[in-house]
Formats: structure tokens, C-alpha cells, sequence
């Protein structure tokens, strides 16, 4: 990413810090160890906090087709960003996914988070993984990055949703340094949680 992605990003952060998780945007380190967990096989793929679009880009150079992939962005400065940079792919501007149509009723292989959930209300934190996982096929994992020193998510939320998550790494080389957690279901619980949260 380059000077002007990363001027996005700050003047993002400056104006809405709980939205936007980090000052500068995503590194190649962080999008390329993104990018080695989640194959251009697993498609479709949906992005949570797109902002740039550093995932997408090293993920499309790896043979992802843009038509597969869904970046979901509340700022709208990024979103007509992320159109003009990929017109072939799917940008909505919502909160959390619920009944939002991606992929003509196919379920996604993965979804990468960068939104910062530790600063989110619990309520909504839930209605993001609930929404995103009622999108995700069985066995799919919900890929959460972190560029705190604690996990971003509180263990209560996880436990009511039937997930779990481990640490798979963290990137050091990124500005600042980024943790990359897999989130997965435990339980078959979710989809009623997910249709209790959107009533």
C-alpha cells in the first residue's frame, strides 16, 4: 500500500477511531500471510472492514476472481475507493451482513475482519459474527486480526454464539503489529442465535 492508501486510512482513523482499527493501512506482510491462509480456492470470500482493499489486492494477484469477492465498508470515502478500484466485486456499506443477498444464495468459504471489534458495543460484535457466519458454509472460518495485545473479542461473546477461536500468528512486520486469530463454530446453536439477533 502506498502513501495515498495510507493517508486514507489515518484521516479515517482520525475522524471515526472506533470504526477504523488501525492509523495506517494493512501492509504487504499482513496481506500476504492473509493471503497464504486463505487460498483464491476459497471463494466466495467476504471482508469486513475492507478499507483500502490490501486483502483484496494481494489475494486477486493470487488468482482470486473479483466477482467472488464481497468487501463490506461503513466509510464511504473507502467504499467509492473500493468500487472504483474493483468494479467487479461486490462493496456494501452495512454494519453486520443479516439477510444481505452475496453470491446469488451461495454460502462463502471465509471471511477476514478487520473491523475493531474491541471497541464495538457487545450487541454488535454479536450481530457481526452471527450475520457473518449465517454467510459462511460448514466448516468455513471467520478470520479475526487484532493490532492490540489481547485477543479483540470478549470469550462471552464466542461462548454464546457456539464459536472458538485460536491464534494462528502475528505479523510483527505490520504498522503497527497485527495478531490474525480463526474463529470456527463448536456449536449447531449459531443459526438460531443469528435469527434471534435480526428479529
Amino acid at each position: 500500500m502506498g502513501i495515498a492508501e495510507n493517508w486514507r486510512s489515518f484521516c479515517g482513523w482520525i475522524n471515526d477511531p472506533q470504526r477504523v482499527g488501525s492509523v495506517a493501512s494493512t501492509g504487504g506482510a499482513l496481506a500476504r500471510r492473509i493471503a497464504d491462509l486463505v487460498l483464491p480456492s476459497d471463494a466466495p470470500l467476504i471482508e469486513l472492514g475492507a478499507g483500502t482493499g490490501a486483502f483484496a489486492q494481494e489475494l486477486l494477484a493470487r488468482g482470486l476472481p473479483q466477482h467472488r469477492l464481497a468487501l463490506i465498508e461503513l466509510g464511504s470515502e473507502f467504499a467509492e475507493f473500493l468500487r472504483l478500484t474493483y468494479p467487479e466485486a461486490t462493496v456494501l456499506g452495512v454494519a453486520a451482513l443479516g439477510d444481505t443477498g452475496l453470491f446469488r444464495g451461495e454460502k462463502a468459504a471465509a471471511v477476514i475482519c478487520s473491523l475493531p471489534m474491541h471497541a464495538l458495543p457487545a450487541r454488535q460484535v454479536s450481530a457481526i459474527l452471527a450475520g457473518a457466519f449465517a454467510h459462511l458454509r460448514p466448516g468455513a472460518a471467520f478470520y479475526q486480526l487484532g493490532f492490540g495485545p489481547r485477543f479483540p473479542i470478549r470469550s462471552g461473546i464466542l461462548d454464546r454464539l457456539g464459536l472458538k477461536a485460536e491464534r494462528l500468528d502475528t505479523v510483527r512486520e505490520n504498522t503497527p503489529p497485527a495478531s490474525i486469530h480463526r474463529i470456527t463454530r463448536w456449536s449447531p446453536g449459531l443459526a438460531k442465535e443469528a435469527d434471534l439477533l435480526h428479529q
